[in-house]
């Protein structure tokens, strides 16, 4: 998998929007495959999902939050048209996992 950015020497080029991993980290990641056929995470950091375990259930939860540097704004609901910033989405693992194969091509 690959990303775009990186670091040469004392040049450090990253992407606003590129998702963020750390060491340890269990993820699930959408991919896509890039025009040099190497797999990237598709839709820069919505394509992954940080793995996290519920501390009281100890059931697997799949955290997806906006990179350091994005602001995501979503309509607050109200009739007015005003707009609130998105803190991210939480979903259940399985959820997930019962969605990607419902879309899944036969």
């Amino acid at each position: 998998m690959r990303l775009t950015g990186g670091r040469l020497g004392t040049l450090d080029v990253g992407i606003p929007g590129n998702p963020e991993f750390r060491v340890g980290e269990t993820a699930l990641l959408f991919l896509r495959e890039g025009r040099d056929g190497r797999l990237r995470v598709a839709h820069l950091y919505q394509g992954k999902f940080s793995i996290v375990v519920e501390y009281l259930t100890g059931r697997e939860l799949a955290l997806r939050a906006p990179a350091e540097g994005v602001r995501v704004l979503v309509p607050d609901g109200s009739s007015g048209g005003a707009m609130t910033e998105d803190a991210g989405d939480v979903r259940r693992l399985d959820d997930v996992r019962r969605l990607v194969r419902a879309l899944r091509p036969t």
